[in-house]
C-alpha cells in the first residue's frame, strides 16, 4: 500500500501545466507591465507598441528610427511609444506620426517584466493578440510586415 502511494506521488509531480510559447509569454509580460507602470491595459485589437530604450545614443539611430516611424505611419493601426525619458531626437521623429501616442516610463522597469531592455523592439498586436516582435535595426525594418 505504500509502494503505491509512493508511485503516486511520482505521478503527480511529473504532471506540468502546459507551458506558454515565447509570444504567449511575451504577451503576459506586456499586459503586466502597462498595468504595473502606467495603470492601464493594453488596446490590443490592432496596435503597435514600441519600446524605445534611452540607453544608447538616439543620434546614432536617428535614422532607423526616422525609417521605423515613416514605415509604421502608413499602417492602419495605431502606435504606441514608449520612452524611458525626454529625448527631443525620438520625439521629434515620433510626432511626425499622427496616429502615434508617446508615453514615458519614468521608472525604468521593463526589463523587471521580462520584456528585452537592451534594445529598442516593436510588438505587433492584430485580432486581440500579440502576432510578433522584433528587433528594431536597419534589415528587420525593411522586413517588418504591416499585414
Amino acid at each position: 500500500m505504500k509502494f503505491r502511494y509512493f508511485l503516486l506521488l511520482f505521478v503527480f509531480a511529473s504532471c506540468k501545466a502546459p507551458e506558454k510559447s515565447p509570444i504567449e509569454e511575451k504577451e503576459a509580460n506586456l499586459e503586466r507591465y502597462f498595468a504595473s507602470v502606467f495603470k492601464n491595459s493594453i488596446s490590443t485589437k490592432d496596435e503597435n507598441i514600441i519600446l524605445l530604450n534611452n540607453q544608447s545614443c538616439s543620434a546614432c539611430r536617428k535614422d532607423v528610427i526616422n525609417s521605423l516611424v515613416e514605415k509604421l505611419s502608413h499602417a492602419p493601426t495605431h502606435r504606441t511609444y514608449i520612452l524611458m525619458k525626454q529625448d527631443t531626437i525620438l520625439m521629434s521623429a515620433i510626432t511626425k506620426d499622427k496616429n502615434a501616442k508617446i508615453i514615458f516610463d519614468n521608472t525604468g522597469t521593463a526589463g523587471d517584466f521580462g520584456l528585452n531592455y537592451a534594445s529598442d523592439f516593436v510588438y505587433r498586436f492584430k485580432d486581440n493578440e500579440l502576432k510578433n516582435m522584433l528587433e528594431v535595426s536597419a534589415a528587420s525594418i525593411d522586413s517588418l510586415n504591416l499585414n
